[in-house]
């Protein structure tokens, strides 16, 4: 038996019960916990059941390659915390130059010579154990910072991983940028927004379509926060292509989006920033989550309508009294209505055509039988002032479903 195997996980994905057999009775033989999987789905169930050192995954798999499960494990597992090996038939070289860019670690092609499998399974599990970085080199104790995901005014935000938790999976970590002494204002403002941002995640988070907050320190006079890591594509990335979405797919969009401003608005809490740079759509949750709420506004009971807040949001996906400093729960409402304007033609908000005379936008080019109802509800949220627009979110999703039928039957 090799040295220090009694204490190594490996599960197997595969759907041949013969290499599955044989797999799983050689590596148990030798010292290993072994489980096995016929499926991708129920893989994915079981990675996130407890802490697996290696995961050994074939190529052809049911409902998924074995490549696509690969892609979606490295959207949460880096290569050098959990290694993947492919075990395949598959000899190909450009299959096992595909799968090893994808993120596996190792290629083995069948049939399989089983000592040679322990024996690189043994050097994948070295090699990550020589990767674990010491606790003196991590943000925290426990944040190892891996690339740069973006930069604002006051913050920066990196990809990170969290070694005190199984896995070390990847989270986000936002730094406030140091700020001139001279500068005292702004420092105050900046950690205003950083605070009150860690307390709006702390509140909303438990939300399935917000991400979680997860830690929020200050270490050698910087101030982090540390939240939930959501892979996937944003809908900016989405709406790159300038290619308008059906309406369905847009109906879809803003029913979802909907039921997350009313549990945020209920909170008493305004994002101030919906745009697309700022919705993610998660393929495990198969579903959008709104994320960034460094510029949230908490409405208070108490708080004083008349008297301006910071001008905080984005230039055509921000009402004008957001930016003038009076947002209100409408202010979301119109960016998001934006966001789903900007989904049905394919244009941002900046190229929309307007009516010069009102302030309204003039959507009269993509009417048609399909979309009379759903433009309809969207020039509701977007109204240039905001007692004509829809007061709250839940005043649009009573429309939306009760139009839902009528909508979906004209999309058909």
């Amino acid at each position: 038996m090799p040295v220090g195997t009694t204490n190594i996980s490996i599960l197997i994905v595969d759907d041949d019960p013969i290499t599955l057999n044989l797999l799983q009775k050689y590596l148990s033989g030798q010292g290993y916990h072994v489980r096995t999987c016929t499926d991708p789905e129920t893989a994915l169930t079981v990675l996130g059941e407890q802490v697996w050192d290696m995961v050994l995954l074939d190529w052809l798999l049911p409902s998924m390659t074995g490549l696509q499960l690969l892609q979606r494990l490295r959207q949460t597992y880096p290569p050098g915390v959990l290694p993947v090996m492919m075990i395949t038939a598959r000899e190909d070289t450009g299959d096992m130059v595909t799968a090893l860019q994808a993120g596996a670690n190792d290629y083995i092609t069948k049939p399989l010579n089983l000592p040679v499998v322990v024996a690189r399974i043994q050097a994948q599990l070295a090699t990550v154990r020589s990767l674990v970085p010491r606790t003196a080199d991590l943000l925290g104790g426990r944040y190892q910072l891996q690339e740069v995901l973006g930069e604002g005014g006051f913050g920066r935000t990196y990809l990170a991983q969290d070694w005190h938790r199984p896995g070390a999976p990847l989270c986000v970590v936002k730094k406030l940028l140091s700020i001139p002494a001279h500068e005292p204002e702004k420092l105050l403002r900046a950690r205003h927004l950083f605070q009150r941002e860690a307390q709006a995640l702390e509140t909303l988070g438990h939300h399935k379509h917000i991400p979680r907050l997860l830690a929020y320190f200050e270490q050698d006079g910087e101030f982090y926060l540390v939240e939930e890591f959501i892979p996937g594509p944003s809908l900016k990335e989405q709406f790159a292509n300038g290619q308008p979405w059906r309406p369905k797919e847009v109906f879809s969009l803003l029913k979802h989006l909907l039921k997350t401003l009313k549990f945020i608005h209920r909170h008493l809490v305004i994002h101030r920033d919906i745009k697309p740079d700022n919705i993610i759509f998660s393929p495990v949750r198969k579903d959008y989550i709104l994320i960034d709420f460094g510029a949230v506004r908490e409405v208070l009971p108490q708080a004083d309508p008349l008297v301006a807040t910071l001008s905080i949001g984005t230039r055509g996906y921000a009402p004008l009294e957001q930016l003038m400093g009076y947002p209100e729960f409408s202010s979301d409402l119109y960016a998001l209505g934006m966001v789903a304007l900007q989904a049905l033609t394919g244009l941002p908000p900046t190229e929309l055509p307007w009516d010069h005379n009102t302030g309204e936008l003039d959507c009269s080019t993509w009417l048609t039988p399909q979309t009379t109802h759903l433009l309809s509800i969207l020039t509701g949220m977007t109204r240039y002032y905001p007692q004509d627009r829809y007061p709250s979110a839940a005043a649009v999703l009573k429309d939306l479903q009760k139009l839902e039928p009528v909508i979906l039957s004209l999309i058909e």
